[in-house]
């Protein structure tokens, strides 16, 4: 029936029905009823279609299920809206509820007048465009949108992006990222030790960065830009300030250059809020690093080693030496007046010491992968590199046949063998070629191995009067402290057979020369911050950045800042000893926890553990009278007092712990060093503990 028959016909029996509690008539009564259905009818398929649980409400009745469905709704919804590097671990907790809460439907009893029908409680957010906006500004574009952490195009095409974009974005979509916002303003503490192991990506997928850690990496990732590897954000309108990804759609070299100032700026803030530097030498640094730093590796490199410098003078011991690496970083070091006449000295090399270091290498896979022939590059061809292993069988006959030839092997064929023996092996591997024959090939090979030694710093170990060049003996000791931690390695063997297709179509495609250094150094830093060992990783990164200066013969590397933090870390070995515990790395390259058939962890021998620490005290010895005490770096290394000591407890774990390394010694005053140096470790890796 309706509504206008039941209006037209007034005798109906509608008008006999129970007491409404109004004073309506009839037909007044019946037609605002069907009003309000409908009206209701339309809100409820609004809000509906708002929290996007229309088409599972028609599939399914049941109301538990719509509630979870339309809770899930919301997280996915939220997550969309956003950028692929955006946080969203926060979205989960505020989706507990849904957008729309879900009615059961009425009992038709209770529909009457007395009782009127349950409207459908719909979500209503409180944020609006212009509240969205107001908020962003208080907190965020009104501290943070200034010239320290932005270049103007970009602090501009923000603003624009965000003023836009916000009347694109819903309103809950709103809300998750003003709560973000919001979040991370609450900080302006750099995440340092996410810079110094440049692992940025943490800062960009977690809440509990701060606002500082997303614009330094907006900046990161500007000054980084490459048109071939860009990385765009894919979100039509972004509203989001502190998205990481670009929204540029092109970056010039000026573009840059500025931004790696404001990089500069927020890593050097960080020095002046430890009181390590102070304001006036902020922008002297600044500006020499910019007018000096081009490649991006250059400036990812110095990036990394102020922020290792800064955590490092954190701590009263090295807070000299950490002022003295920042205020001379990028500068092209001078070596000391002591040693200046000595860079010229005339070297020759001695063949009994060539002869040991030839036979060492040969049972030492670091040493070998680095001093090989065919890798250093040296115009060796494959049949000469033949002929000359074996000549190698020749000239010894008791080694076992070698399969790589090494630089100290080359060395001791060329003075052990005869001229005639090389010049017929050498015509042999020519012929073999089909290459012309040289008269003056023996000598060619001389040279280029005679400058191998020299660059990689060998006449320090293979020379009677090698020349005092404190770059070469860096260069030398990194061989030597990479072959001593690789025998801390155990690498697991994969239980799977690999495809021989790929290497019957690919071949063997080698890293770097010194990739396995980095390797390992990267693998005793992930380890010693596993164990709580603060103190050692942050020496070994530093030896780890700056090494890549070392190697590519920069000028602004510091051999005296690199061999005193290389003493320090040394110490810190020797304090160990004999505890020495391996590192097991699977096939992945990843750290595991390894253990024998009786389930007990895999420990290294007692031989090992015993070379391993006469290694240490071999090399300790051989680089303190280089860089003496009295050097002007090393004496800004701070002695500890033993006034900071903290308890009597403290004391007597620490002095049981240096007994068990050392029960024979009873000097007390090396036992008095020993506890300094134990507390400074443990302030150390109190300081730096990381959640």
């Amino acid at each position: 029936m309706s509504v206008d028959s039941m209006s037209s016909n007034k005798t109906s029996p509608l008008s006999n029905l129970t007491p409404r509690g109004t004073e309506l008539d009839d037909n007044e009564f019946f037609q605002r009823k069907v009003e309000r259905s409908t009206i209701s009818r339309q809100n409820q398929y609004m809000s509906t279609l708002q929290s996007g649980q229309k088409i599972r409400n028609t599939m399914n009745n049941n109301p538990t299920k719509v509630f979870a469905e339309t809770s899930r709704n919301k997280s996915s919804s939220s997550l969309n809206s956003q950028g692929n590097g955006r946080s969203v671990s926060n979205y989960h907790d505020r989706s507990s509820l849904p957008r729309s809460q879900n009615q059961r439907r009425p009992h038709p009893e209770s529909t009457s007048g007395a009782y009127p029908p349950n409207r459908p409680q719909t979500r209503q957010s409180r944020m609006t465009a212009p509240r969205f906006l107001q908020v962003l500004n208080d907190c965020f574009f009104s501290k943070f949108c200034n010239d320290e952490l932005f270049y103007f195009e970009y602090r501009d095409s923000l603003l624009k992006r965000v003023q836009e974009n916000t009347y694109h974005n819903n309103t809950d979509d709103l809300e998750d990222i003003l709560s973000e916002v919001v979040e991370s303003c609450k900080s302006t503490k750099l995440n340092l030790d996410a810079v110094v192991q440049w692992k940025l990506g943490r800062f960009d997928h977690t809440t509990e960065s701060s606002v500082i850690d997303h614009l330094f990496l907006i900046n990161v990732n500007v000054m980084s830009y490459d048109i071939k590897y860009t990385r765009s954000c894919v979100e039509r309108a972004c509203a989001d300030p502190l998205c990481c990804d670009l929204h540029l759609e092109s970056i010039s070299e000026n573009d840059k250059a500025r931004a790696f100032r404001r990089v500069l700026n927020i890593i050097l803030n960080e020095a002046i809020r430890t009181n390590i530097l102070k304001k006036d030498q902020k922008t002297m640094i600044r500006s020499r690093l910019i007018k000096s730093h081009f490649l991006i590796e250059d400036r990812v490199s110095v990036i990394r080693e102020m922020g290792l410098l800064i955590m490092l003078g954190q701590t009263a011991r090295y807070r000299d030496l950490s002022l003295f690496g920042i205020l001379n970083v990028g500068s092209s070091w001078s070596p000391p007046p002591e040693i200046i006449p000595d860079l010229d000295r005339e070297c020759s090399l001695d063949p009994e010491k060539v002869f040991q270091k030839a036979v060492s290498t040969s049972s030492n896979p670091f040493m070998e992968s680095i001093l090989d022939v065919r890798r250093l590059g040296l115009g060796v061809s494959s049949s000469e590199l033949a002929s000359l292993l074996k000549l190698w069988d020749q000239v010894v006959p008791n080694s076992n046949s070698a399969k790589k030839l090494t630089i100290p092997m080359l060395l001791h064929i060329l003075v052990h063998c005869s001229e005639h023996e090389l010049q017929k092996a050498l015509s042999e591997a020519a012929i073999k070629d089909d290459l012309q024959i040289q008269s003056d090939r023996i000598s060619q090979i001389e040279d280029a191995a005679l400058q191998a030694v020299q660059n990689l710093g060998l006449a320090w170990e293979l020379g009677d009067n090698p020349p005092r060049d404190l770059r070469q003996l860096c260069i030398a000791l990194v061989l030597d402290v990479g072959s001593i931690l690789s025998k801390f390695i155990i690498r697991e063997k994969s239980r799977l057979q690999s495809s021989n297709s790929d290497v019957d179509e690919i071949g063997f495609v080698e890293d770097g020369l010194f990739n396995t250094w980095f390797e390992i150094c990267s693998l005793f830093v992930k380890n010693e911050r596993s164990k709580k060992g603060f103190l050692v990783s942050l020496l070994l990164s530093y030896l780890n950045i700056s090494s890549e200066r070392l190697l590519a013969q920069k000028a602004d590397f510091n051999p005296e800042l690199y061999l005193t933090i290389l003493l320090e870390l040394l110490t810190e070995f020797r304090k160990r000893r004999p505890n020495y515990f391996p590192i097991c790395v699977a096939p992945d390259r990843s750290l595991i926890d390894s253990r024998d058939v009786d389930g007990k962890p895999v420990e290294l021998d007692r031989t090992t553990k015993e070379s391993i620490g006469s290694e240490f005290d071999r090399l300790f010895a051989w680089i303190d009278p280089n860089i003496p005490t009295s050097n002007r770096v090393r004496t800004l290394i701070r002695p500890i007092s033993p006034k900071n000591l903290n308890t009597s407890s403290s004391k007597t774990h620490i002095s049981a712990q240096m007994g068990s390394e050392s029960p024979k010694n009873n000097n007390q005053s090396l036992h008095e060093a020993a506890v300094m140096a134990v507390e400074l470790s443990e302030s150390i890796n109190s300081r730096f503990h990381i959640n």
